[in-house]
């Protein structure tokens, strides 16, 4: 019903939407290019480190693939996700404060917060829009 008015190239909702759209990805890109960096300091030569994930890429789009990690020849892929609260408990590792709580098709979970970053190699739960990870599934705890 309101397609016209939103989707006129002079529609202020359009243009809001566009700004939303720019301004997240800037940050979800800042983010990747923080973690990235953070990895190749901690893993050093040992390890490749490379950043996928960028407007209109594919494998990020539909795989949710923002990096990929090579060590020993093994490439494993990796989503990052922001964070803001680590809570270990008897039900594993719930991490709040992080967007788009879904389920990613990528070997590792990887999250960020200032300087410090969390590798997950597990699948998690998703428990009251929070992600909940096996307390073995936390590979790495950089600080």
């Amino acid at each position: 019903h309101f397609k016209y008015r939103i989707f006129d190239k002079d529609s202020a909702t359009l243009h809001n939407l566009l700004r939303t759209l720019t301004e997240k990805d800037k940050a979800g890109s800042k983010r990747e290019e923080i973690t990235a960096a953070i990895l190749k300091r901690f893993f050093g030569n040992d390890v490749k480190v490379e950043v996928i994930g960028e407007l209109g890429n594919k494998r990020d789009a539909i795989q949710g693939v923002d990096l990929e990690i090579t060590k020993d020849g093994e490439v494993l892929t990796g989503q990052i996700k922001p964070f803001r609260n680590m809570i270990i408990g008897e039900n594993g590792i719930t991490l709040e404060g992080t967007a788009s709580v879904k389920i990613y098709n990528t070997d590792l979970m990887i999250f960020q917060k200032g300087k410090n970053v969390l590798i997950f190699n597990k699948k998690p739960k998703i428990v009251r829009g929070n992600f909940v990870f096996p307390v073995d599934s936390l590979m790495y705890n950089i600080q």
